[in-house]
């Protein structure tokens, strides 16, 4: 059973110009427009498609989704871009949690705004430089990785439940680890108040060194 142009119908939406299919209901199951044209003298070829269809299998639910698939030289179309039902925007992802989501693998030379990691990066996420909201709503920084060890890394701000309201300056090379724990206590300190500490979280004077 192929798609079916229906024109002004209650059934979908009355109206307009409905594409829709007469397949048993499923997840990802819905009308599409295919685009495309000639790649040579003689041959045609699909160049991209749009595609409306439904966001799960269960039966009596019609949330739906929308998608944009488009295709390289030497590959086969492919779903790059999702307006799922609730409106959220993914790009790299086929599951947004964010109303705009974009998730990338690509090493140079990108921007990446990750939701796995809350993270904004400019490089990439495993590499560059990272403003990074951390797991807990009062945390947040900028990261500084190399790279070349995926555990070792700075961060400038304030690490989950700790020293929330002061500026901070983390080191590790074991890794985050879960809320951030794995940077461990700041190597120095900027409290809220001007007072500065180094080797020391609790600085009682405007420069305080604890050797």
């Amino acid at each position: 059973t192929g798609p079916n142009v229906i024109v002004g119908t209650a059934a979908v939406n009355a109206g307009v110009l409905n594409i829709a299919t007469n397949d048993a209901l499923g997840i990802n199951i819905g009308g599409s427009i295919g685009f495309g044209g000639r790649y040579n003298s003689t041959s045609q070829a699909g160049f991209a498609v749009i595609k409306g269809a439904k966001e799960n299998a269960v039966a009596g639910e019609y949330g739906g989704y929308l998608s944009f698939n488009t295709r390289a030289h030497g590959t086969q179309l492919s779903e790059k871009m999702r307006i799922s039902g609730n409106g959220n925007v993914g790009i790299g992802t086929t599951n947004p949690g964010y109303k705009l989501d974009i998730q990338t693998t690509v090493a140079a030379n990108s921007a990446v705004i990750n939701s796995e990691y809350n993270a904004v990066g400019l490089g990439n996420l495993a590499a560059g430089l990272n403003i990074k909201k951390l797991e807990d709503i009062r945390g947040q920084g900028i990261r500084f990785q190399t790279g070349a060890n995926v555990n070792e890394s700075w961060l400038i701000g304030n690490r989950y439940n700790s020293n929330v309201h002061d500026m901070s300056f983390y080191y590790t090379t074991t890794g985050e680890g879960t809320n951030m724990a794995g940077y461990g206590n700041p190597l120095m300190i900027i409290k809220a108040g001007g007072n500065v500490g180094i080797g020391t979280t609790t600085p009682n004077a405007n420069a305080a060194l604890d050797v």
